[in-house]
């Protein structure tokens, strides 16, 4: 097939030449056609011809098919491809050509080119002026790239010294937050109390670092013992100093003005909340339940702020009344320590009209008829809950009996339901929870924080009151520490792969 030499006189590198020369070039060539993608030249391969290509753009590849294969240039027609191979000693190309979409091309062997040029010795120059132009865009390709590269370096380098820079707030933040952690369990007491017939345990683990939680023992000389649980509103680090702040003002207000014997519960509460309000600008509250337990009167007499309510599990009592459940469920507003004593096992009460409610003889705090039943004390009270002085004088005056004073002034006369009081730290005159529970032989006092109920696992289910009930139950004869570190146990068991999404305190008082 000849080519119209017309054709040839279109391309730059021709157009120079004479119609004779151009007629004879065009009996020596031959044309080909290459699909799109299809390799036309591969670097490294020695050949004895080049291409021009008449229709169609080439692209240039430098190491083709490797992980630094990187594209020099795309050639429009007119374009000589492979020529420089000519002029190799060894004749191999300097790069891979790849067919840009449909390419038509012109093929000339080194002899015809060697011929031509030694008939037309002007090919030369032109030749050498496009040698010179593909110089210089490899040059300018070569200084793109390397400012490419440059700006690459000094991005990788930014991002490596703020990556070190977070690295380093990092590692400065943990540390911190262990020394934040160290200081706030130096805060939670060292020792549990000791004494006699009573069993003390306490376990409180934050979700992260540091949280909210905290439990509280404050012994006071006359064998009482205040025991306080709480939970701040929010996590981290601003629960963290929220719970600080509740503490050091309980502890205080726990002491103050009580000679050897404990403030009552109500007042240390609004005492706190008093310091909450002056000091607390952050919006933020906190739930608490403390108490003072009795020995002597094997009582616990508490005040609750919006906290969880107390599990009880009574010895002889559990067995006549089921499981272990909460006092706001079994209805024991209070007990009538006088329906035991000191030598004689708990005898059931008549049965009561309410519906749930215990076993057990039970009278409102302050009663001064005990004989009477608590139906008849709610009926002209029900739901009524009326302050008649700051404190319960039996909180003040230990006795060595189990029968209580009559209390011509009680703290909180209380007949119907559980109130769950107010939290603490935002409104200046809280309503609160004020119970008194017995304590007696053999029996377990459980508080917690919502966290150990609000345990989930990962299908959804809730381990609730009613898993602390009945992982209560089965660790009754256990030391009380030990029951607190076999709650949380089967609290991670239940949890399972998910992460603990609350702060969790138990404290547990055996009898």
């Amino acid at each position: 097939m000849t080519i119209d030499p017309t054709i040839l006189q279109a391309l730059p590198i021709f157009s120079f030449l004479p119609a004779d020369e151009l007629h004879l070039l065009a009996e020596r060539m031959r044309p080909c056609q290459f699909a799109s993608g299809e390799l036309v030249l591969r670097e490294g391969e020695q050949c004895k011809q080049f291409y021009i290509v008449v229709k169609g753009q080439v692209d240039i590849v430098k190491a083709l098919g490797t992980p630094d294969e990187r594209l020099l240039a795309v050639r429009p027609a007119g374009t000589l491809v492979g020529e420089l191979s000519l002029f190799s000693p060894d004749g191999r190309h300097t790069a891979s050509v790849l067919a840009h979409g449909p390419l038509d091309m012109l093929v000339m062997t080194r002899v015809d080119f060697d011929s031509l040029l030694a008939r037309q010795p002007r090919l030369a120059y032109g030749l050498v002026q496009t040698l010179s132009l593909r110089l210089i865009e490899s040059e300018q390709t070569t200084i793109r790239d390397l400012h490419a590269k440059n700006e690459s370096l000094a991005q990788a380098l930014h991002a490596l010294q703020a990556a070190q820079a977070e690295l380093v707030e990092k590692e400065k933040l943990e540390r911190e937050l262990e020394v934040a952690r160290r200081i706030q369990s130096s805060l939670l007491p060292g020792q549990r109390p000791a004494g006699p017939g009573y069993d003390f345990g306490a376990l409180m683990r934050p979700m992260s670092a540091v949280g909210g939680d905290f439990y509280d023992f404050v012994q006071f000389p006359d064998g009482r013992v205040g025991i306080a649980v709480g939970d701040a509103s929010d996590h981290g680090v601003p629960a963290a100093l929220f719970m600080t702040m509740t503490v050091t003002l309980l502890r205080t207000a726990a002491r103050r003005d009580a000679g050897n014997s404990p403030a009552a519960p109500a007042d240390v509460l609004r005492s706190v909340n008093r310091g909450l309000l002056e000091f607390n600008m952050s919006g933020m509250f906190v739930t608490v339940l403390y108490g003072v337990l009795d020995p002597r009167r094997r009582e616990f007499v508490y005040a609750r702020a919006g906290h969880e309510q107390p599990l009880l599990q009574l010895g002889l009592a559990a067995q006549l009344s089921g499981p272990p459940r909460s006092a706001e469920e079994s209805g024991m507003w209070i007990v009538d320590p006088s329906a035991w004593g000191a030598a004689s096992a708990p005898k059931p009460a008549a049965p009561s009209r309410r519906r749930g409610k215990a076993t057990l003889p039970l009278r409102p705090m302050g009663s001064d008829n005990p004989t009477r039943p608590l139906e008849q004390q709610a009926a002209g009270d029900e739901g009524r809950a009326t302050k008649t002085t700051n404190e319960d004088p039996a909180l003040r005056s230990p006795s060595s009996s189990f029968v209580p004073r009559p209390s011509p002034s009680p703290a909180v006369r209380w007949a119907g339901s559980f109130k769950r009081g107010q939290i603490l730290g935002v409104v200046p005159d809280p309503e609160l929870d004020v119970q008194r529970l017995p304590v007696p032989p053999n029996s377990i006092l459980l508080l917690f924080t919502d966290g150990a109920r609000e345990a989930w696992d990962p299908a959804g289910n809730m381990f609730g009151e009613g898993g602390l009930r009945a992982i209560l139950a089965e660790v009754a004869q256990q030391p009380a520490q030990t029951i607190c570190d076999l709650v949380f146990d089967r609290l991670a068991a239940h949890r399972g792969p998910v992460p603990q999404q609350d702060d969790i305190t138990l404290v547990t008082v055996r009898a």
